[in-house]
């Protein structure tokens, strides 16, 4: 465990870039798994409306699982300086989440179908949708856009070797 914690404190102190960049891998992880408790789509009937979350889909807690495992798994690994795994376990998490979506999309269209025989019965695709849409999109393009991201933040925040500060170091003297 100390190692683990040597190692965040050292990203945290002498590679600020790339800390930011797992701090944005993490935090769009997060959300991503938190955008499944909101509505995906809603059956509207005439006095009626019925919200459908991701969390109500046939078979929706093994993905559930796997969308907030992976990504600690994949911090862990990478804290544990084994690299190995890592970008399968990204791309898993990447494949997993889309799946997911797609999954929603194939429930959204079966109701559809089903309510297009319904008189009065409408369905809608809901704000939960879109909003796993664009965090699987800008997890995509974290997973492969990782050099050029790190470079970008070294760009803005600068090199992750300098020196920032002006101020004597007094630890050495």
């Amino acid at each position: 465990m100390n190692k683990i914690k040597e190692k965040a404190l050292d990203l945290l102190n002498n590679n600020k870039p790339f800390f930011i960049f797992i701090s944005l891998r993490l935090a769009v992880s997060f959300l991503l798994f938190l955008s499944v408790f909101f509505t995906f789509f809603k059956v509207i009937q005439l006095f009626d409306i019925n919200k459908i979350q991701p969390t109500e889909f046939p078979g929706s807690g093994i993905f559930i699982l796997l969308m907030i495992v992976l990504p600690i798994a994949s911090v862990f690994l990478l804290l544990l300086e084994n690299t190995k795994f890592q970008k399968p376990i990204n791309l898993s998490h990447a494949i997993i989440s889309s799946i997911f979506l797609l999954w929603g999309l194939l429930l959204f269209f079966a109701t559809k179908s089903e309510a297009a025989t319904v008189a009065s019965t409408e369905v809608k695709i809901a704000f939960g949708f879109f909003l796993q849409l664009l965090l699987i999109c800008y997890l995509w393009i974290i997973i492969f856009g990782e050099k050029k991201l790190v470079e970008l933040f070294e760009k803005y925040l600068g090199s992750s070797k300098e020196v920032t500060s002006s101020e004597p170091d007094i630890a050495n003297e």
